[in-house]
């Protein structure tokens, strides 16, 4: 096949290719969410690699050495963040469009976001990287170096926090880590039903992550209209 071939295949289907990263994703942070009880003693890397959200990580820190928390947690917390900018920078108005019709969150608040990062655009980038930030800084043109460094710097800081979070309050955490190994099974299962009903609940209203994820190839469909 020609190489030119290939690229206007990439081009044509630029959201398909953002789709597989992005669902894996959001599949890995659902198991993380069911078996969260199960992981958080026995399997604490495991855990912050399916799913970084806070109370996780302030669960596992201590049992961790501070090479393998901030390596893993590091990792797992930016890696989603691009392919979000590279929506909006791609896309631009069209990708903020469609977030707002397939994401909760988005859709509700769309304007707010969009009204507090025409303000904090910096500082939202650092301190809250959420997919709908990072999509509006790569629709507002903000050069990618910029949010590589705000986003990589901000998420360190938040790291660090949550270590000294761990290490001032090491016993109280340790007490619930403790009670989670005793009732881990009934957790688990009241766990899997959250995520069930969840996602669930995504589909029949036809937003949320995994909607969203799954049909990011539907910005392909949508050619911005010639002026």
């Amino acid at each position: 096949m020609n190489p030119d071939d290939n690229c206007s295949w990439a081009v044509r289907h630029r959201g398909r290719l953002l789709a597989g990263p992005a669902i894996v994703l959001v599949i890995a942070a659902y198991i993380g969410d069911i078996f969260w009880s199960t992981l958080v003693n026995d399997h604490p890397v495991w855990l912050i690699l399916l799913n970084t959200r806070t109370r996780y990580l302030v669960l596992v820190t201590n049992q961790l050495d501070a090479v393998t928390f901030y390596a893993v947690a590091f990792t797992r917390l930016v890696i989603a963040d691009p392919l979000f900018y590279v929506i909006g920078l791609v896309y631009g108005e069209r990708g903020i469009r469609w977030l707002e019709s397939r994401t909760r969150s988005m859709g509700k608040y769309a304007r707010e976001y969009e009204n507090l990062f025409r303000q904090f655009s910096y500082p939202l980038v650092a301190i809250a990287p959420n997919n709908i930030f990072c999509a509006l800084a790569g629709a507002s043109r903000m050069k990618w170096w910029i949010f590589a460094l705000l986003n990589a710097g901000g998420t360190i800081v938040r790291l660090v926090l949550i270590r000294a979070f761990g290490a001032t309050f090491e016993s109280p955490i340790g007490a619930v880590t403790s009670w989670v190994g005793r009732y881990q099974w009934p957790l688990l299962g009241v766990s899997a039903a959250i995520v069930a009903w969840t996602i669930f609940g995504e589909f029949r209203s036809g937003r949320g992550n995994l909607e969203a994820a799954l049909h990011l190839d539907e910005l392909d469909e949508e050619e911005p209209q010639p002026e």
